[in-house]
């Protein structure tokens, strides 16, 4: 098993666009802050630099550490699935890349 995990969760993300820093993408501030409102005022931006969006969110993730990526947000498991193998693909062990593919996806060599 690799130091850091996949990660591919299908829930509502909050896209946060900031002058300070960058794109925040987060399922965890929608529970926290579930209204634009909200989370523009906990971010200081203004509401309409906040978008909630409902899709497949990937990452890596290392259990027990807060070391993580930053969530990317798909349509489908598969596009989630394919953007983890084609970007991280070298850190993987055999059964992560091999429970990544069983999600519809044959390209990538092993």
């Amino acid at each position: 098993m690799s130091f850091m995990q996949p990660q591919i969760t299908h829930e509502h993300f909050q896209i946060i666009e900031t002058t300070k820093e960058g794109t925040i993408v987060t399922p965890e501030v929608c529970a926290e802050y579930p209204g634009n409102d909200d989370a523009a005022k906990a971010y200081d931006v203004e509401p309409s630099d906040v978008s909630i969006v409902f899709g497949w969110g990937a990452r890596l993730s290392a259990p027990g550490f807060m070391d993580c990526t930053e969530w990317v947000v798909f349509d489908t498991k598969k596009e989630a699935a394919e953007h983890l193998l084609e970007m991280f693909e070298d850190g993987f062990d055999d059964d992560e890349i091999q429970a990544l593919k069983e999600v519809g996806i044959g390209h990538i060599k092993q």
